[in-house]
C-alpha cells in the first residue's frame, strides 16, 4: 500500500499524516472477459447511503452527457460522527480515464486536515461502457478499501460493480453492491404504495 500513500507533512501542527491517494481508472484496452470472482458480505459494517452513490451517478451522467468523459469521485467516512462525504477530487478526464491530480494529498489535507476521515471508497464512471475493470483499474485498485465502478451511463438504470482487493491472494473479488450501498427503494421494509390485493400466490 506504500505506493499508494502519500506522507504529508502540516507545519502548522508539526504533524505528518497519511493521505491514500487514487490513481488513475479507466476503459483502456479492457476485454469483456468475465472470471469467476469470490463474493462477500459486508452486511455485518455500516452501509454507504444511497444518496452518496444516486450523487455520483448524477455527477457522472452529467460529465458523460456534456462531455462525452469518465469522472471519479472518493468517498470517505468521518469517525467521529459516522457519516459518510462523497468528494470529488482534482481530476483531469476524457472518454476513456480519470488521471487523479498529483497535488490532491496537499488539497486534502487543506480541505480536511481537522476531519477524522478515512477512504472507505473509489468510484469512477465509464461512461457509455461497461461497468467491466480494465487493465488500468486492475493495476491502480490494490488497496484493501471499497472500489466501484459505475457503467453505461447511456442506459436508464446503469451498470454497477463494487469489489476490493486482498493483499494477501494478490486478487480483486467482487461484492454485491447491495451489501456495501443501503438501498430505502428495494429494501425488504418497504411499503406497498399500490393495492395488491388481487395479486395470488401459488
Amino acid at each position: 500500500m506504500a505506493n499508494f500513500t502519500q506522507l504529508v507533512y502540516i507545519e502548522k501542527k508539526n504533524i505528518i499524516v497519511p493521505v491514500l491517494s487514487a490513481k488513475k481508472k479507466g476503459m483502456v484496452d479492457c476485454k469483456e472477459t468475465s472470471a469467476s470472482a469470490e463474493v462477500s458480505s459486508c452486511s455485518k459494517k455500516k452501509k454507504i447511503p444511497f444518496h452518496i452513490l444516486a450523487d455520483f451517478i448524477v455527477v457522472a451522467k452529467d460529465f458523460s452527457s456534456k462531455f462525452g468523459t469518465e469522472v471519479h469521485a472518493d468517498i470517505y467516512i468521518d469517525r467521529d460522527t459516522g457519516t459518510f462525504m462523497l468528494d470529488i477530487p482534482k481530476q483531469v478526464v476524457n472518454p476513456v480515464l480519470c488521471s487523479i491530480d498529483d497535488d490532491n494529498a496537499w488539497l486534502y489535507v487543506e480541505k480536511y486536515g481537522d476531519r477524522n476521515l478515512i477512504k472507505v471508497m473509489e468510484i469512477h464512471s465509464h461512461h457509455v461502457m461497461p461497468a467491466i475493470p480494465s487493465p488500468v483499474d486492475d493495476a491502480n485498485e490494490r488497496s484493501p478499501i471499497l472500489y466501484a465502478i459505475v457503467g453505461r451511463l447511456d442506459k436508464f438504470f446503469p451498470d454497477l460493480i463494487v469489489r476490493t482487493f486482498n493483499k494477501e491472494t494478490q486478487k480483486h473479488f467482487n461484492i454485491n453492491p447491495s451489501n456495501v450501498f443501503e438501498n430505502p427503494v428495494f429494501d425488504d421494509y418497504a411499503t406497498y404504495l399500490s393495492d395488491i390485493s388481487n395479486v395470488e400466490v401459488e
